[in-house]
């Protein structure tokens, strides 16, 4: 793939923006919001024997996507007009934010289904009983952990 350069960018123009900058700019917003290092986290779950060491390499990689993030949140408002910046800024943040909540509620709810057939890996058993947001999943329950990153990849695949 060859790399274009631009050489004018002006979001405040009308036609520029009607023509180009608009594409662009929420391309690059939804690439921005959904940049997510989620399928390692699904792998490393599936085995209680995972070293440690390999969720330390996942843990940097989630550093990376911290990083990535707060760079987009000035990367937006460079590539959106004055007047869309708040709306692009709140979708970035809101969204990313909603995520986080729905998570909390979703992720211990996959957690107790074989939801993803052969991909999802064989079953441990939960060892203490785990508190969620809405109940609590007793100790001896069947759950696949890892679940709780490969749930991400069904909104990242959109």
């Amino acid at each position: 793939m060859k790399c274009q350069t631009m050489k004018t960018w002006n979001v405040e123009d009308e036609a520029f923006w009607n023509a180009t900058g608009k594409s662009v700019a929420t391309r690059n917003l939804w690439i921005s919001i959904s940049c997510l290092p989620a399928i390692g986290a699904g792998i490393a779950l599936q085995d209680k024997n995972t070293p440690l060491w390999v969720f330390q390499l996942l843990a940097l990689l989630s550093g990376f996507g911290g990083g990535n993030f707060a760079s987009s949140m000035s990367n937006i408002n460079f590539f959106f007009p004055k007047r869309m910046q708040g709306y692009a800024l709140g979708m970035n943040a809101g969204l990313g934010n909603f995520g986080v909540i729905t998570m909390q509620v979703v992720v211990p709810l996959v957690m107790t289904a074989a939801i993803f057939g052969a991909m999802g890996g064989d079953s441990m058993t939960l060892q203490s009983t785990s508190g969620t947001l809405i109940g609590k999943i007793p100790a001896g329950s069947e759950t696949w952990i890892q679940n709780s990153g490969f749930i991400w990849l069904v909104p990242l695949s959109r």
